[in-house]
């Protein structure tokens, strides 16, 4: 069986830009750290492929073949973040730089778990984060109301209301693996700060699901779109995996900006789509947590994979094109 990727075995040996992108988000590294890492490698970040899962072209492997575009069932990982995963990397022409301030040394912490600052439970929170908390809270009963009435006239359903704003608990683990994760590339940013900067990028605190069956599937995103946009919404970001067959995730997530400035998060799924986003829920939040291994990481990713190669892709779902405005932020 093979799946969709890149040779690990080959990956390793001096990997090429487009790999070590994959290789670090696989271990739940954000874009941004990606970046700096290979940056900090002497990687130029020129044509780096956003799209997860596969590289877009052949690339010759070590020993001069051509890395086949999908990963082989047999392969071994080793585990970067036990003690030696390091100096593994390294010896295969891959150097990890070194943070002075030990206490974000990225394997280190990776391995071992996060300040208890960066693990605070939402009552002992930045108050940054529990104001932005309680704006998203008061934002969502217009948003809601919005929606209801979009859906209405573009022919979708909303799905999924009771789960439309992030509870405390599972907005206080997101503020803080976002604030921890900034502090690895500004160690000398406080708690407040990188709260701070971790909320400017939380757009899934409100979030909404609109399904559409397959056939009328892009008809009803344009639909919504176009009503949005009519009452004064504006469309900031759209992620578009679902005609991706190779994804692991596949959906149209998009993030919608309020009159007033507030971002909030709407997908788009089929009912079959969303059927297996419910499914690989509990695999994603298992992959993403600190500490799990690389190899964990990757049989989630292979499993989750699996299940969404089999979904129908819908009629005309390759004419949503991404675009993103948020991006830097």
């Amino acid at each position: 069986m093979k799946n969709n990727g890149f040779s690990m075995e080959n990956a390793l040996a001096r990997p090429s830009a487009q790999q070590a992108y994959h290789i670090l988000k696989s271990e739940g590294f954000s874009p941004e750290t990606s970046w700096y890492l290979l940056e900090s490698n002497g990687y130029s970040l020129k044509g780096i492929s956003e799209k997860t899962g596969y590289t877009p072209e052949l690339d010759s492997g070590p020993n001069g073949n051509l890395l086949e575009n999908g990963w082989e069932e047999t392969f071994q990982l080793p585990d970067l973040l036990d003690d030696g995963g390091e100096d593994l990397l390294q010896s295969q022409g891959f150097d990890i730089p070194k943070i002075e301030n030990e206490k974000f040394d990225l394997w280190d912490q990776a391995a071992n778990g996060i300040g208890e600052e960066f693990d605070a439970p939402f009552d002992t929170m930045s108050s940054v984060a529990k104001d932005f908390y309680a704006k998203a809270s008061s934002q969502e009963v217009s948003i809601t109301k919005a929606l209801q009435d979009v859906a209405k006239f573009s022919g979708g359903e909303l799905s999924g209301l009771e789960y439309r704003i992030k509870t405390p608990e599972s907005f206080a683990r997101k503020v803080n693996s976002e604030a921890y994760e900034y502090t690895i590339l500004h160690p000398d940013v406080g708690y407040e700060e990188a709260c701070q900067y971790a909320t400017s990028r939380m757009y899934d605190t409100v979030r909404y699901t609109m399904l559409a069956e397959p056939d009328n599937f892009t008809d009803v995103y344009y639909q919504t779109i176009y009503n949005l946009e009519q009452s004064g919404y504006t469309v900031s970001r759209v992620k578009n995996s679902l005609s991706n067959v190779y994804s692991s995730y596949r959906g149209v997530n998009t993030v919608i900006t309020t009159p007033d400035g507030f971002h909030f998060e709407l997908q788009f799924h089929t009912p079959e789509s969303l059927e297996v986003k419910n499914k690989t829920h509990v695999l994603y939040e298992e992959s993403r947590k600190v500490g799990t291994s690389v190899e964990r990481k990757i049989e989630l990713e292979l499993q989750m994979q699996t299940l969404s190669q089999s979904l129908e892709t819908p009629k005309d779902v390759d004419k949503i094109l991404p675009f993103d405005t948020l991006k830097g932020r």
